[in-house]
């Protein structure tokens, strides 16, 4: 039987403990909001201290008891949610393990069909503080607890790693559940292989690669109101990223394995992400993806174009320099729901080159100032500061990236100061647009470049044929050449000077080249695909001798616009994935027999280049987004005049599919992407 305690016995013993063992955080802050946390539990509060009394008895377990002041002193804010519409939604994962992701969709849309979309005044929120029980809060610690201490690597994880990244019961706002010791049954065969390693990092890795052999990403559970809950996880085998790297904590932890959750509210670049860090010690971590990739093998980090401009990673303490913890001390009552969490710590210094900014800007002292990244037409805040004196800071920003500067008030935000670019070297740029200064702009695009999406195009290339032939109808073709699975290398970010560089329409080190050894003559020429093969091309040059100037000649082709791959444009695109009953190809009459010395190809891009017969419209930035009229597209760019010069740009695609969209510059008569 469980010994009752008085809370005044509860908080002498809180501060005995914290003195003799020491807390990352300040004693009085623990206290602080243990001693809140207690009455805001209401009728609860008998729950929480039956967890502290049944430590208090043995003092053996001065460390499980510290971890029930902790875990409690850290889960006010902490819900999750019940009802009527998500027991009914939740039969969808009895289906998704036998779908792909258009079948998902699919089910997805037919659950909201029949459900409605989700009505939140239906929806219980339910705080943990109020509802969790002392058994179910006790077999957390206590497994948790056992998982740490009996892991191989237990000396390498401190206790402050402990609380934070194994003794959670859960990651976001799904529902609590008892699933230690079913996670610890699932993978002790990892432990228990004598061929696998026992350190930390292999033995995630085994973790990962295990999950990998059943979990698949999904963003089409888009109706479901929060994280999904391991148990759904377990059955559905599906899920967002946010799901993924949520699911390998849940099976790190059993493991007695640290395991964050990473993520950025807004790339640089636009977009949002979430993924796994593996806590090697208290100031090492690999980066990873739960179900995709292991540890320090993280592609979307490590390879990928989108720009961190603030990482944070999601811990059980309450974070003192947090901007939702400063705002709170400022007395700022809204800010918005990216910057609400007072558990976010800062990680973007590992992620990428930053900078710390201050800026000049007319406020009342107290007032907050948000850095926003341009989100399809508005603004999301990834950043917070507050002013004094006139000036406002903001720390570890990521460089190479555009920022506005703006309030956020009524819900909305408003232009605190003109947008500006953070260099990779020196000091910020504001961006004004000059009125009285006109240029004349050609858009080409609404979006950029996308590396890693030409690669998937230069993989589908792979085994088609580039022919000679004396004939229009390439009888009797000699092969010149077989295309060759793309080079990796072509692919991966760049860097300069020691900088990542990314983003930055870079065709030139995205073509595949190859020289031929032969000295036959052909008038005719052509890159030829199977019946059964797509067709994703870009741009196409042959060569003759040692000239730099690609040769030129009539377009000729079994596929409409053959023009398109001769056309200099290398973000225009011919991609047709159907299945023909007859051979796909490309070519140019040379008007004459030339012998072929070298080939040259641009895989297909993306479908964001201007498209002839599309609406776009053009918009500049002066405190709000202006247009600068809509046309609908003749050629493969648009031309807008009078546009007001050195300013900040977007192009709407009004007709288009994809409503992708992003900032640009403009100089030297080129789209500088933001």
């Amino acid at each position: 039987m469980i010994n009752r305690i008085s809370y005044k016995n509860c908080t002498v013993w809180i501060g005995l403990l914290l003195m003799i063992i020491g807390c990352e955080v300040k004693k009085s802050e623990l206290e602080d909001r243990f001693r809140e946390n207690m009455v805001s539990a209401g009728k609860n509060r008998r729950e929480l201290e039956k967890v502290v009394a049944h430590y208090q008895q043995n003092p053996r377990d001065s460390l499980k008891l510290k971890s029930a002041i902790f875990l409690i002193g850290n889960m006010e804010n902490h819900v999750h949610y019940e009802g009527e519409w998500l027991t009914e939604y939740d039969k969808i994962f009895n289906l998704t393990a036998s779908l792909d992701n258009d079948g998902i969709s699919r089910a997805n849309d037919s659950m909201v069909e029949v459900l409605g979309q989700i009505n939140w005044a239906a929806i219980f929120i339910r705080e943990d503080l109020k509802t969790l029980s002392a058994d179910y809060l006790i077999e957390n610690i206590d497994q948790a607890y056992e998982a740490w201490q009996n892991a191989p690597w237990v000396s390498e994880v401190s206790f402050d790693v402990f609380c934070n990244y194994i003794l959670p019961y859960n990651s976001y706002y799904e529902s609590p559940e008892k699933w230690r010791t079913r996670m610890r049954d699932r993978y002790q065969y990892i432990l228990d292989d004598p061929e696998i390693p026992k350190t930390i990092v292999d033995v995630c890795c085994a973790l990962v690669d295990e999950e990998k052999t059943w979990f698949r990403w999904t963003g089409d559970l888009n109706a479901y109101p929060s994280a999904i809950s391991l148990s759904n996880l377990l059955k559905g085998h599906r899920g967002s990223c946010a799901d993924m790297s949520n699911l390998a904590a849940y099976g790190a932890k059993a493991l007695g394995i640290p395991v964050a959750m990473d993520y950025v509210h807004r790339w640089g670049n636009g977009g949002t992400h979430g993924w796994s860090a593996l806590i090697v010690s208290d100031s090492t971590f690999l980066p990873f993806m739960g179900a995709e990739s292991r540890p320090g093998d993280f592609e979307w980090i490590r390879e990928r174009e989108y720009k961190p401009a603030k990482v944070f990673r999601h811990s059980m303490s309450y974070v003192e320099s947090s901007f939702a913890a400063r705002a709170r001390m400022a007395g700022i009552k809204k800010v918005p729901p990216n910057l609400s969490d007072p558990r976010d710590i800062d990680v973007t210094s590992y992620y990428n080159t930053t900078s710390d900014l201050t800026l000049d800007v007319q406020g009342k002292n107290g007032t907050g100032v948000y850095l926003c990244i341009f989100q399809r037409g508005g603004w999301d805040a990834v950043e917070g500061g507050i002013i004094e004196d006139n000036r406002v800071s903001f720390k570890q920003v990521g460089r190479d990236i555009i920022y506005m500067p703006m309030y956020y008030k009524y819900y909305d935000y408003q232009p605190a100061a003109p947008p500006l670019w953070l260099p990779i070297q020196g000091e910020y740029k504001s961006i004004v647009a000059h009125e009285e200064v006109k240029t004349t702009m050609k858009v080409f695009r609404k979006f950029p470049l996308r590396r890693l999406g030409m690669r998937s195009s230069a993989r589908q290339l792979t085994g088609l044929r580039f022919e000679g032939s004396d004939s229009p109808e390439f009888k009797n073709p000699t092969l010149l050449y077989t295309a060759p699975p793309p080079i990796r290398e072509n692919y991966i970010m760049k860097y300069t000077n020691g900088y990542p560089i990314r983003d930055r329409m870079e065709y030139e080190t995205l073509w595949e080249e190859m020289g031929r050894n032969g000295n036959k003559n052909f008038r005719y020429v052509r890159l030829i695909a199977d019946q059964d093969k797509p067709f994703k091309l870009g741009e196409l040059q042959f060569f003759s001798g040692k000239d730099s100037i690609p040769l030129s000649g009539k377009p000729l082709g079994s596929l409409p616009n053959p023009e398109w791959a001769f056309d200099g444009l290398p973000g225009f695109s011919i991609i047709n994935e159907d299945q023909l009953d007859t051979a796909q190809w490309v070519g140019l009459d040379l008007g004459q027999s030339t012998a072929i010395s070298r080939i040259r190809y641009l895989p297909a891009n993306n479908e964001h280049t201007v498209q002839p017969g599309k609406t776009y419209e053009l918009f500049y930035w002066k405190d709000k987004w202006i247009s600068l009229g809509i046309q609908k597209a003749e050629r493969h760019f648009l031309e807008f005049k009078e546009v007001p010069s050195g300013g900040l740009y977007w192009v709407l695609c009004k007709d288009c599919e994809s409503k992708q969209a992003r900032t640009f510059t403009y100089e030297n008569n080129k789209q500088l992407w933001w």
